[in-house]
């Protein structure tokens, strides 16, 4: 029974050693059996821990392996397998130079297209500067034009006159035959023959613009002086005698003369404006009445001749001469009342020399305007030395004979 029992208590397991502390029985001793069996129940309990303590560690271990197992296989998988360089065949290495050598051929090929193209197009596609810089030309003479019609459409003479020569000159180039006919087809300058005979044209176009900048020209002048002589009749009892006299001479010179009074009669000027000629001529009429009734206001007999002949010499512009006239009046009739005759003479001269001086400047202004056609500046030139060489004739008075014969000094010869 005994045996049995320690049989299934350690199944497949060998008996324990014995040790020299504990020396097995000798075969020739006998055996108690309850010694054994007491021997029995005390080892049992210590061969189920031991046996327990084994499966557990053996369990352990399994448990450790398969994790150990684990770890290098993820180990393996993130740790990249060692490449060993691999040395290529001949046949490898030949087909490797052939690619190289198809790469740079190829790169060589398309640098050698590109360059074609950029000559072809150079040498062959691209315009000449010349041709460039003539359309260029063109179109800035074709601005210069427009801007002439928008000038003279909005009341601008000066501008216009400048847009005009400016645009004469810029189209006068040689890659455009200097826009003037004959176009020489053979000439090594011509950027295009089809070109330059549009800058022709279009010198053409500007040229027959001239006539109506000197039309606008002279309307904004008879207007002016219109303007002037009407504002006169409207104020006309304010005036002094000597303003009066003065707006008297400046009526009759309008109705000669409507754009430039002071150079004399222009029928031509009479007929282009003649609706402003007759208003003035219908109102000259209230001159004469206002001398008229200024004269009978007048009670002296020798005051009434005396104002007569006077204003007669102003109106000439002989001023000194009015002055004199004035003296011998006053020499013979000492009670005579002439001081306001003498003023009247003085104011009358020193308003006809600054309306004198006003024109001349204008007029030599109008011939110093750049681009101005020559006649009409020779024109402009001559009627200011004109006005002046009156005041040095008429005048007889050296302070403004003086200053009129200074600036014809300054003045060119025409």
């Amino acid at each position: 029974m005994a045996t049995s029992r320690r049989t299934r208590a350690a199944p497949g397991r060998p008996a324990p050693r014995s040790s020299a502390r504990n020396p097995a029985p000798s075969a020739l001793e006998p055996i108690d059996p309850a010694a054994s069996d007491e021997e029995f129940t005390e080892a049992a309990p210590q061969a189920e821990a031991a046996e327990e303590q084994s499966s557990a560690s053996s369990r352990r271990n399994a448990a450790g392996g398969r994790k150990s197992r684990r770890l290098q296989v993820q180990s393996s998988a993130k740790t990249p397998a060692y490449k060993s360089g691999r040395v290529l065949t001949p046949e490898e290495q030949v087909e490797r130079r052939k690619a190289v050598k198809s790469f740079f051929v190829l790169t060589l090929c398309l640098a050698l297209f590109l360059g074609a193209v950029g000559a072809g197009w150079y040498f062959f596609l691209r315009e000449p500067e010349s041709l460039i810089k003539a359309r260029a030309v063109l179109s800035e003479g074709e601005g210069r034009y427009n801007l002439i019609e928008s000038t003279i459409k909005n009341r601008q003479p000066s501008q216009a006159r400048a847009a005009f020569n400016e645009g004469l000159k810029v189209i006068a180039v040689p890659e455009l035959g200097n826009a003037k006919e004959p176009i020489d087809e053979h000439d090594p300058n011509l950027a295009s023959k089809q070109l330059a005979f549009k800058a022709v044209d279009l010198g053409k176009k500007i040229r027959a613009t001239e006539s109506r900048i000197d039309k606008l020209e002279r309307d904004i002048k008879a207007e002016a002086n219109h303007r002037q002589v009407m504002e006169g009749f409207r104020k006309i009892a304010e005036l002094d005698d000597a303003a009066l006299v003065e707006h008297e001479k400046l009526t009759g010179l309008f109705v000669k003369n409507p754009v430039e009074p002071p150079a004399g009669g222009r029928d031509e000027y009479v007929a282009d404006y003649s609706g402003m000629v007759q208003e003035v001529k219908s109102q000259m009429t209230r001159i004469e009445q206002e001398q008229a009734r200024r004269l009978a206001a007048i009670t002296s007999d020798q005051e009434k001749i005396a104002h007569g002949e006077v204003k007669a010499l102003v109106k000439q512009e002989q001023f000194k001469a009015a002055l004199d006239k004035l003296g011998e009046y006053k020499d013979k009739f000492e009670q005579g009342n002439f001081a306001h005759l003498r003023s009247f003479v003085e104011d009358s001269a020193k308003q006809a020399w600054e309306s004198a001086q006003k024109y001349a400047d204008s007029r030599y202004t109008d011939y110093k305007a750049p681009g101005i056609p020559k006649a009409i500046g020779e024109q402009a030139l001559r009627d200011a030395r004109t006005r002046l060489t009156q005041v040095v004739d008429r005048f007889g008075m050296d302070e403004y004979i003086s200053q009129a014969k200074a600036l014809l000094e300054k003045y060119p010869t025409p």
